[in-house]
């Protein structure tokens, strides 16, 4: 299998990809009941942050994911929808759509 590349434009802007991890975030955290304040303080980021991240507008770096897995008491796999053995779970459908436009010119 080729290694897949995701073209993020010359000024790092975030992707489809980063907006759909970001909204799993924000369903997680809204499921457990915590305000982006307190993800914020857990994870040692302001709450505007937060709310960027959850948006899509800035990207969560793997090491600031580890730590929202953690306070949001999940794995990071979790963060990038629910595994799918088959391999069609609806956010691997909706990564794969989003890798394929990106990488197109």
């Amino acid at each position: 299998m080729k290694p897949v590349h995701i073209d993020t434009t010359a000024s790092g802007t975030a992707t489809e990809v980063d907006v759909l991890i970001g909204g799993i975030i924000r369903d997680r955290r809204a499921a457990l009941g915590l305000a982006q304040a307190e993800l914020g303080k857990a994870i040692g980021v302001t709450f505007q942050q937060v709310q960027k991240y959850e948006r899509g507008v800035n990207r969560v770096a793997a090491a600031t994911l580890l730590k929202v897995a953690d306070a949001l008491q999940c794995s990071v796999g979790n963060l990038y929808g629910d595994p799918d053995p088959d391999g069609r779970s609806p956010f691997r459908t909706r990564y794969s759509q989003a890798v394929g436009a990106a990488s197109r010119p």
